[in-house]
């Protein structure tokens, strides 16, 4: 009984690998194409959801310029990292004679000379009002339109 089973997958052998390869074969390329189908319907997904925040940017841009303060934080950032000579050295006191009823603490400021915390709020006042800055956020609001 074997043998005659042997000897009918002998006799048709070639049809049999020929039938096995045709099966593989479509097989695999069914794969491949699913695989490919699967991956352009992604890319078209994700290019539609490009366009769409594209189309937001504008609406959401001009919310932001509208409700944050923008402008002035640029200045900032601006400020704080433009290099700045070290602040002046104060120069020592006149010599005089103090009498033992003065009245002036130690470490309080001497009369008509700055302390450093006017030094520094009237360098940012300066800088803030800088009347010839041009803003950008009316630049980038008039190249939109």
């Amino acid at each position: 009984m074997f043998s005659s089973v042997k000897k009918y997958f002998s006799d048709r052998k070639r049809t049999i690998l020929s039938a096995t390869a045709f099966i593989g074969g479509t097989y695999l390329a069914g794969h491949y194409a699913l695989r490919r189908l699967e991956e352009m319907r992604e890319k078209l997904v994700e290019d539609k959801t490009a366009k769409e925040n594209q189309a937001l940017v504008p609406a959401f841009g001009n919310q932001i310029l509208e409700q944050l303060d923008v402008e002035a934080l640029t200045l900032d950032i601006q400020y704080y990292g433009k290099p700045r000579p070290p602040p002046p050295q104060p120069s020592p006191p006149p010599p005089r004679a103090l009498s033992p009823e003065s009245s002036v603490p130690a470490g309080s400021p001497i009369p008509g000379q700055a302390s450093n915390y006017d030094l520094l709020a009237s360098s940012v006042q300066d800088h803030t009002r800088d009347a010839t800055a041009e803003s950008w956020v009316k630049e980038f609001s008039t190249s939109q339109i």
